[in-house]
Protein backbone atom coordinates (compact mmCIF):
# COMPACT_ATOMS: atom_id res chain seq x y z
CA UNK A 1 0.00 0.00 0.00
CA UNK A 2 1.14 3.53 -0.77
CA UNK A 3 0.01 6.23 1.64
CA UNK A 4 1.34 9.59 0.50
CA UNK A 5 0.32 13.01 -0.77
CA UNK A 6 0.12 12.67 -3.74
CA UNK A 7 0.46 8.90 -3.99
CA UNK A 8 2.68 8.92 -7.10
CA UNK A 9 3.97 12.00 -8.94
CA UNK A 10 5.98 11.79 -12.16
CA UNK A 11 7.03 14.62 -14.48
CA UNK A 12 9.20 15.12 -17.54
CA UNK A 13 10.17 18.40 -19.21
CA UNK A 14 11.32 16.94 -22.53
CA UNK A 15 10.16 14.25 -24.91
CA UNK A 16 10.68 11.42 -22.44
CA UNK A 17 8.22 8.67 -21.60
CA UNK A 18 6.29 8.36 -18.36
CA UNK A 19 5.30 4.82 -17.34
CA UNK A 20 3.32 4.28 -14.15
CA UNK A 21 2.36 0.72 -13.23
CA UNK A 22 0.37 0.77 -10.00
CA UNK A 23 0.05 -2.71 -8.52
CA UNK A 24 -0.58 -1.62 -4.90
CA UNK A 25 -3.43 0.34 -3.34
CA UNK A 26 -2.91 4.10 -3.11
CA UNK A 27 -4.40 6.38 -0.44
CA UNK A 28 -3.73 10.10 -0.88
CA UNK A 29 -5.03 13.34 0.62
CA UNK A 30 -4.79 15.06 -2.80
CA UNK A 31 -4.22 13.20 -6.12
CA UNK A 32 -3.66 9.43 -6.24
CA UNK A 33 -1.47 9.51 -9.36
CA UNK A 34 -0.27 12.80 -10.87
CA UNK A 35 1.73 13.12 -14.09
CA UNK A 36 2.95 16.05 -16.17
CA UNK A 37 4.70 15.75 -19.54
CA UNK A 38 5.99 18.27 -22.05
CA UNK A 39 5.94 15.83 -24.97
CA UNK A 40 6.14 12.06 -25.31
CA UNK A 41 4.10 9.11 -24.14
CA UNK A 42 2.34 8.98 -20.76
CA UNK A 43 1.25 5.43 -19.93
CA UNK A 44 -0.67 4.76 -16.70
CA UNK A 45 -1.76 1.21 -15.81
CA UNK A 46 -3.72 0.75 -12.57
CA UNK A 47 -4.31 -2.72 -11.15
CA UNK A 48 -5.35 -1.82 -7.57
CA UNK A 49 -7.54 0.64 -5.68
CA UNK A 50 -6.98 4.40 -5.55
CA UNK A 51 -8.55 6.49 -2.80
CA UNK A 52 -7.88 10.20 -3.28
CA UNK A 53 -9.13 13.43 -1.71
CA UNK A 54 -8.86 15.20 -5.08
CA UNK A 55 -8.39 13.44 -8.46
CA UNK A 56 -7.82 9.70 -8.57
CA UNK A 57 -5.60 10.14 -11.65
CA UNK A 58 -4.48 13.56 -12.89
CA UNK A 59 -2.56 13.58 -16.18
CA UNK A 60 -1.30 16.69 -17.99
CA UNK A 61 0.51 16.78 -21.32
CA UNK A 62 1.43 19.34 -23.97
CA UNK A 63 1.96 16.84 -26.78
CA UNK A 64 2.55 13.14 -27.29
CA UNK A 65 -0.04 10.63 -26.11
CA UNK A 66 -1.81 9.79 -22.86
CA UNK A 67 -2.94 6.17 -22.36
CA UNK A 68 -4.76 5.17 -19.17
CA UNK A 69 -5.90 1.64 -18.34
CA UNK A 70 -7.61 0.41 -15.16
CA UNK A 71 -8.20 -3.30 -14.63
CA UNK A 72 -11.46 -4.79 -13.38
CA UNK A 73 -9.87 -5.08 -9.92
CA UNK A 74 -8.92 -1.37 -9.89
CA UNK A 75 -11.37 1.00 -8.24
CA UNK A 76 -11.10 4.77 -7.99
CA UNK A 77 -12.72 6.66 -5.12
CA UNK A 78 -12.09 10.38 -5.59
CA UNK A 79 -13.15 13.60 -3.89
CA UNK A 80 -12.95 15.42 -7.25
CA UNK A 81 -12.65 13.70 -10.66
CA UNK A 82 -11.94 9.99 -10.97
CA UNK A 83 -9.69 10.61 -13.98
CA UNK A 84 -8.76 14.18 -14.94
CA UNK A 85 -7.00 14.82 -18.28
CA UNK A 86 -5.63 18.17 -19.46
CA UNK A 87 -4.11 17.75 -22.92
CA UNK A 88 -2.93 20.42 -25.37
CA UNK A 89 -1.06 19.76 -28.61
CA UNK A 90 -0.72 16.98 -31.14
CA UNK A 91 -1.38 13.44 -30.03
CA UNK A 92 -4.03 11.10 -28.70
CA UNK A 93 -5.79 10.40 -25.43
CA UNK A 94 -6.97 6.81 -24.87
CA UNK A 95 -8.77 5.74 -21.69
CA UNK A 96 -9.95 2.19 -20.94
CA UNK A 97 -11.69 1.69 -17.60
CA UNK A 98 -12.70 -1.81 -16.54
CA UNK A 99 -13.02 -1.09 -12.80
CA UNK A 100 -15.45 1.16 -10.93
CA UNK A 101 -15.11 4.91 -10.46
CA UNK A 102 -16.85 6.66 -7.56
CA UNK A 103 -16.14 10.40 -7.82
CA UNK A 104 -17.71 13.46 -6.22
CA UNK A 105 -17.35 15.32 -9.55
CA UNK A 106 -16.85 13.70 -13.00
CA UNK A 107 -15.93 10.04 -13.36
CA UNK A 108 -13.76 10.99 -16.35
CA UNK A 109 -13.05 14.64 -17.14
CA UNK A 110 -10.96 15.35 -20.26
CA UNK A 111 -9.97 18.75 -21.62
CA UNK A 112 -8.40 18.02 -25.00
CA UNK A 113 -7.23 20.91 -27.17
CA UNK A 114 -5.73 20.27 -30.65
CA UNK A 115 -5.37 16.53 -30.01
CA UNK A 116 -7.53 13.50 -30.82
Amino acid sequence: MIYADPGIIVATTGSGTINVDSNAAITAVTDGIKTSAEDGLTEIDVLAAIEAGDDGISARAYGGDINIYTSAAATIDAGDNGIDIDFTGDGNVDILVKGEIDADDDGIHADVNDGN
